[in-house]
């Protein structure tokens, strides 16, 4: 009797033990996948700075030697989670940044002198006279981790309501200082945004983009 019972017990503790270590290690490689943001459009994963969740192995060998992606550092720490955009919100600076190409074809129209809704008026001066972001900065406290674009800007309006699709964004300063300055910031600090109306109308507003380091908002 004695004989028998033990070593039926024998069994039922391995396979104890060992449905406990599988499921530790299945849960363990759910853990793994790391944040990324996209350098430019992916077919597969989204669009230029979408963040998302991959696997390291996938992310290290592929994906950032190619300059297609790059790590979110410290995300878990700060927060950060992973981010899809809309595919007009994206396409909206790409229309604003060349802006002697899209307003060649409306000068040579007679639609430019079609006056802008009303409604599209309002909305217009309804839009803040701010947008605040705090990001992850490095050591220093001033340079960013990755940037903060017009596609950011219009996202963030998106975001409070705008129906962005009624306007262009552009970075306010002039060609030479907007040539001088880049396409994006990169450290923490104060830009002027302008959002005009698109199609006929020429009025225009400009925004205060102002980014704070993470570590020290309040």
């Amino acid at each position: 009797m004695f004989a028998s019972s033990s070593t039926s017990l024998r069994p039922l503790t391995a396979i104890a033990s060992s449905s406990r270590h599988f499921s530790s290690t299945t849960i363990l490689k759910a853990k793994r996948k790391e944040l990324i943001e996209l350098l430019a459009d992916h077919p597969q994963f989204g669009l230029k700075g979408d963040r998302i969740l991959v696997q390291p192995g996938h992310a290290r060998h592929r994906l950032v030697p190619k300059r297609i992606a790059r790590w979110v550092p410290n995300w878990r720490w700060y927060g950060i989670k992973p981010f899809k955009k809309a595919p007009e919100m994206s396409e909206s600076p790409q229309i604003s940044a060349p802006s002697s190409a899209s307003t060649a074809p409306e000068t040579a129209e007679p639609k430019e002198d079609v006056p802008t809704p009303q409604n599209v008026l309002n909305e217009l001066h309804l839009l803040p006279e701010s947008l605040v972001f705090s990001l992850p900065t490095t050591e220093d406290g001033v340079t960013l981790y990755g940037s903060l674009t017009l596609s950011d800007v219009v996202i963030r309006l998106a975001e409070l309501g705008t129906t962005t699709k009624h306007f262009v964004v552009g970075w306010a300063e002039d060609e030479e200082a907007s040539a001088a300055s880049g396409d994006r910031m990169k450290a923490v600090g104060t830009r002027k945004a302008r959002v005009q109306v698109k199609g006929g109308g020429k009025e225009a507003v400009e925004i205060e983009v102002e980014v704070k380091s993470l570590d020290g908002a309040a």
